[in-house]
C-alpha cells in the first residue's frame, strides 16, 4: 500500500514502466493498479479509493484473487 496511488502511477507511466492495468476504484475500499517489474512479476499497488467503484471492475486481471 502507498499513500497516493495516482501519484505513483503517474511516476511509473512517465518512467516507461510496464503498466498492466491502470488505476481503478474497487468495492473493498481501494484504488489499485497493476505494474510488471523487470523480472516479469506483476505487482498490485493500492491506496485509499479516489471515488466510487469504477465501471467494469469485475472484469480486471484481479478477478479470482483475494
Amino acid at each position: 500500500f502507498v499513500d497516493d496511488v495516482m501519484l505513483l502511477y503517474n511516476e511509473y507511466q512517465k518512467s516507461g514502466a510496464k503498466i498492466k492495468e491502470p488505476p481503478k476504484n474497487f468495492p473493498w475500499g481501494l484504488c489499485e493498479f497493476l505494474v510488471e517489474d523487470p523480472d516479469g512479476h506483476v505487482l498490485r499497488i493500492g491506496s485509499e479509493r479516489t471515488g466510487p467503484d469504477d465501471a467494469g471492475w469485475q472484469n480486471t486481471a484481479r478477478r479470482g484473487s483475494a
